[in-house]
């Protein structure tokens, strides 16, 4: 069973790991931010076997194999570098197993571990790593022994897909046959029932998705479809019938629904799931099937599901009963689904992790999510909606801290994006390390925010430094009157769009924010169209112009939006935090930032992490930058334990 996202699904394993509070009760920075103990899971066709990718000591990625039954297991691979992680795994038979590792330069590499069985009470593994760079997995072939569809590009802008003999354990690339290709970057290739390729998607020269099916009757490609940039048009699997498509789109309504579709007549059928107020998330697919089991969908924050399948909603039921208040995703499962993987979780818990027996309703424990901090530690989150000054809902989140004294100094935390991300009832490490510190963190879903169609959507566009500032504002005023938080004692503080919005804020509502802090945020909008890593890219530019706006037409609007240019209106305290090859905001962003603060008088910290791009990701300067970040909030807020 797959789910059709890019949201990643942590699950986390658990570890025997003792860890000690210091005289205020604080936790140790590292234990919120080391790598999760396990990340994700898949059950094999026959629910004998667990592929498991786990990091039990927060330094490199493994492969590890469990056998249920016996409850042996043991690690089959381990990356080469720290910053190198284990993406997608895939059972492709009950013994062979293919997963991705992403490598620190770009690159994707294909991988299999072959199951031969236990020999003195060990499992025997091999292990290959030559399957070749930049390839993917299309099609598992379940029903077709060792087999399995890949795809992979040429330098002359050609795309292919090859069915390998993954039963070979030496030259694997030699035991592979074309079965499909085309011309341009195929992002997509879709197999029918039988495993066939059948489907293809491509960009065209304007940047817009290109669709096109194999008629059977030439053996040649016939373009469908071209969807804008702008729009949602994504095919999921095939119908039962072999000829109409599933498609997650919104061309022609508010939010993205679940439609039939015939590709040959360009023909939306038959609405199998659709919610006027919000998008949906997740499409649930089982590959043992072919078949889309089901869809997700938060209701503001929370997560709701539509299941269609009769098996998986029998054992969704049986969980939801185990686990009231809870998220639970089935997210992997047998041919039967008589033994599927859960995964449990909130907003105050990391995770569980199960194996979930639908026969006889047994649950087997694998362990809690992050055994390094006890159980009871993480706070609660609330969720709460106001209605803007222009009539939109904007839904916003508090998380209020258990060992301080109220009302709680606050910190305000804007999400990145900005537009089609969202904060949802979910464990945020971040927001729940900041809670153990002693501060309570609203959310806020402002306008252009994901989830909520495509009017709210666009309501954030052209709105950087402005009326998504607003909404936050909105959001905060109604928290105050709602929880036992004190006025006097707020700050702001974001990552990406989060920290422009941070630094924004504080210079348009001084009386409202005692201090900013940002990290990677864009202080000089106009620049962002020279630097960034999408700044040649013509189609992307183009988005942007949409977006934010036009730097040739809308010059004086984005000097007005940008931070660098407003610095003498800002009389509070600024952290400004900086990823030295950062390819989306320039390090020249902060400098220029610190420059003007500078040469103003203005009050600032500001650091560089050298190795650092947009987003920390060695653990060392995580724990450094938040030990930065606490000292400057306990500084300006005067907190008090």
């Amino acid at each position: 069973m797959r789910r059709i996202s890019t949201t990643a699904v942590f699950i986390l394993i658990a570890l025997v790991v003792s860890v000690t509070a210091d005289a205020a009760g604080n936790l140790p920075t590292r234990d919120f931010f080391r790598q999760y103990g396990l990340r994700n899971a898949v059950i094999s066709p026959d629910g004998k076997l667990v592929a498991e990718i786990v990091n039990p000591n927060g330094v490199k990625d493994q492969l590890l194999i469990r056998v249920v039954d016996s409850k042996i297991s043991g690690i089959a691979y381990t990356v080469d570098d720290a910053s190198d992680s284990i993406g997608r795994l895939q059972w492709i038979s009950n013994t062979i197993l293919v997963f991705m590792v992403q490598h620190d330069s770009g690159s994707d590499t294909l991988d299999t571990a072959q199951w031969l069985g236990i020999h003195g009470g060990k499992q025997q593994i091999h292990v290959s790593t030559d399957w070749g760079d930049d390839v993917d997995l299309v099609d598992p072939l379940l029903n077709k022994g060792n087999h399995a569809l890949v795809s992979a590009h040429n330098s002359d802008d050609q795309s292919f897909v090859y069915d390998v003999d993954f039963s070979n354990l030496h030259d694997q690339m030699n035991y592979r046959h074309r079965v499909a290709s085309i011309d341009g970057y195929a992002f997509l290739w879709l197999t029918n029932q039988n495993g066939e390729v059948t489907l293809a998607g491509t960009y065209g020269k304007g940047g817009e998705q290109l669709y096109s099916v194999l008629r059977p009757d030439t053996g040649h490609w016939y373009q469908f479809k071209a969807v804008d940039p702008g729009k949602t048009f994504f095919p999921v699997s095939y119908a039962p019938d072999g000829h109409d498509l599933i498609v997650d789109t919104n061309i022609g309504h508010e939010t993205t629904e679940l439609w039939t579709y015939d590709p040959y007549k360009d023909k939306f059928l038959k609405k199998i799931y659709g919610n006027n107020d919000y998008d949906i998330d997740d499409i649930l697919y089982d590959w043992n099937r072919y078949l889309v089991t089901g869809v997700t969908w938060y209701q503001g924050p929370v997560q709701r599901y539509e299941i269609f399948d009769q098996s998986l909603q029998d054992v969704q039921k049986q969980l939801i009963q185990r686990f009231p208040g809870s998220r639970v995703n089935v997210i992997s499962g047998d041919r039967a689904l008589d033994r599927s993987i859960a995964y449990v979780t909130s907003a105050d818990n990391p995770g569980n992790f199960y194996v979930y027996e639908a026969k006889t309703n047994k649950l087997i424990d694998v362990g809690y999510a992050m055994p390094w901090i006890p159980t009871g530690t993480f706070v609660n989150v609330q969720s709460n909606s106001v209605i803007s000054s222009d009539g939109f809902k904007i839904d916003y989140l508090v998380a209020l801290p258990s060992d301080a004294k109220s009302p709680y100094p606050v910190v305000v935390m804007p999400h990145g994006g900005p537009l089609g991300v969202e904060d949802t009832l979910s464990f945020d490490p971040e927001v729940q390390f900041l809670a153990n510190r002693g501060f309570a963190v609203i959310q806020v879903n402002y306008r252009g925010s994901g989830g909520e169609g495509e009017k709210f959507f666009n309501a954030g566009k052209k709105q950087w430094g402005k009326k998504i500032e607003d909404d936050i504002v909105t959001a905060v005023h109604a928290a105050l009157t709602k929880y036992p938080l004190d006025a006097n004692r707020i700050c702001i503080y974001g990552g990406s769009y989060g920290g422009y919005s941070a630094i924004m804020s504080v210079i348009r509502f001084p009386t409202l924010y005692k201090c900013a802090a940002s990290y990677a945020g864009v202080m000089d909008v106009p620049l962002l169209y020279e630097t960034s890593d999408w700044s040649d890219n013509r189609n992307l530019r183009k988005l942007m112009f949409e977006i934010v706006g036009n730097p040739k037409t809308h010059y004086n609007q984005l000097f007005d939006i940008s931070p660098v240019y407003n610095a003498e209106k800002i009389t509070r305290p600024v952290l400004i935090a900086q990823g030295a090859i950062d390819e989306r905001v320039d390090q020249e962003q902060a400098y220029r930032m610190k420059a003007v603060l500078q040469r103003l008088g203005k009050p600032y910290e500001f650091y560089i992490y050298q190795n650092e791009g947009h987003g920390l990701q060695y653990l060392n300067n995580d724990i450094d930058f938040h030990d930065k970040l606490v000292t400057f909030l306990d500084k300006y807020l005067e907190k008090q334990k």
